[in-house]
Formats: C-alpha cells, structure tokens, sequence
C-alpha cells in the first residue's frame, strides 16, 4: 500500500470491490489469508447463480452450506432458492463480517 507502511508479516492486501485494477486507497484494507479468501467469488461451477447454494435435483430442494476455517457447515435444505441463498448470507455475515461476500 502506498501509504508510507508496510505490509505487517501474515497479512495481505484485499480489495473490497474483488476488482484487482481499482488500487484506490479506500478500496484496499489489510487481510489475514483467510479473511481474503472468504470473499471470494462465485465458482464457475455453480449452477443456481447465488453463492453456497446447490440444487439436489433427486430430491427436489436447495442445499445451503458455507465453509469456515476449513470445516464445511451445512445450513440446511429449503424450498427455495430464495430462502437458501437468504441462509448462506446471514451464515456468511455472522461469520466473516467485512469479509462476507454473498
């Protein structure tokens, strides 16, 4: 960051918006690796479009699951996609806080 400090060890610089070209000071903030990668964004493997949330087509449902320092949390199987996307984001906020990225 040029802001005349460095780096603290174990940190990394983040960009709020996930758009590495938009270096604007307000836009950057210090990361440990793990706050960095919980912002990530959506896999290209996702298939219903709303982070966390799969469809289980056998069953008819929608599965919700987040994942926190590296353990898998199912939060549950709903009726909709709404409701399971609704699931994932309040998990996501509880959990990563400024990080959460749904």
């Amino acid at each position: 960051m040029c802001t005349g400090k460095h780096v603290p060890i174990n940190m990394e610089i983040d960009h709020k918006d996930n758009n590495r070209q938009n270096n604007k000071i307000t836009n950057l903030r210090l990361a440990t690796r793990n706050n960095n990668c919980w912002n990530y964004s959506i896999q290209f493997v996702n298939t219903t479009g709303i982070k966390g949330v799969s469809y289980i087509k056998n069953k008819g449902y929608y599965r919700a699951r987040i994942k926190f320092k590296g353990t898998r949390i199912d939060l549950g199987c709903f009726r909709t996609l709404e409701q399971a996307g609704n699931a994932y984001e309040e998990a996501a906020f509880r959990l990563f806080g400024e990080f959460a990225k749904s």
